[in-house]
């Protein structure tokens, strides 16, 4: 889900201030545990299979009925079992674009976060063929996240995506932290997710002309 900061916590000339950036993080990291309650209850990791009676001599048979994914699988094929087409103006070079790039397992998986987690979020980007074209990409919402205001409007600010970063041993070296506003892509090395000072490794223009990250939510 979104998370809310008043506009005035940016920068005079607009940047993020890395107190704000780690604020958002952490912010985020508490609503990893509902995240995961959720995403169990979709893999059928219910409470049930944990019980245990003082009384290790009584029978203790444990049956899940998943819902869950019954629901979310259904409503997804309900919906998106029929790939989506455009019309109009432009529609048939917009439809072998999507066709080239498999918008309708992108759709299809977009709608299995937001079913499950009520929210979805995709990324766009360049691909890096010779004549590179836009793409989409789902980014979980475990580790991706939009940052808006808190004005009526909500209007986004930034949107950030993190990950562990492990050598060859699979031992966490620190986190990879990049960092999308309206015009550019920010990459920062993390020690650690509360350091006041990262590395700052990259810093790139999108062209997107707005943030690269879409979030979707389900309406209830």
């Amino acid at each position: 889900m979104a998370i809310y900061k008043d506009r005035e916590l940016l920068n005079e000339d607009g940047s993020i201030p890395i107190e704000l950036l780690v604020k958002c993080i952490s912010n985020h990291k508490d609503m990893l545990n509902r995240y995961e309650n959720l995403n169990n209850y979709y893999d059928g990791k219910h409470k049930i299979l944990n019980r245990v009676f003082d009384n290790p001599n009584i029978p203790n048979n444990k049956i899940v009925a998943n819902h869950a994914e019954y629901i979310t699988d259904m409503a997804t094929g309900y919906v998106f079992g029929t790939p989506i087409t455009y019309s109009g103006d432009g529609a048939d070079e917009l439809n072998d674009v999507f066709t080239q790039i498999d918008e309708d397992s992108h759709n299809n998986e977009l709608a299995i976060d937001m079913s499950i987690l009520g929210v979805g979020y995709e990324l766009l980007f360049m691909n890096d063929d010779e004549i590179p074209f836009p793409e989409l990409s789902v980014s979980s919402p475990f580790n991706t996240f939009l940052v808006c205001d808190t004005t009526v409007k909500h209007k986004p600010m930034f949107a950030v995506t993190y990950y562990e970063k492990l050598d060859i041993n699979d031992t966490k070296l620190g986190y990879d932290v990049n960092v999308y506003t309206d015009k550019e892509v920010i990459h920062y090395f993390f020690t650690d997710l509360s350091s006041k000072s990262p590395e700052e490794k990259d810093r790139a223009e999108h062209y997107f002309g707005g943030i690269p990250i879409i979030e979707d939510r389900k309406s209830v």
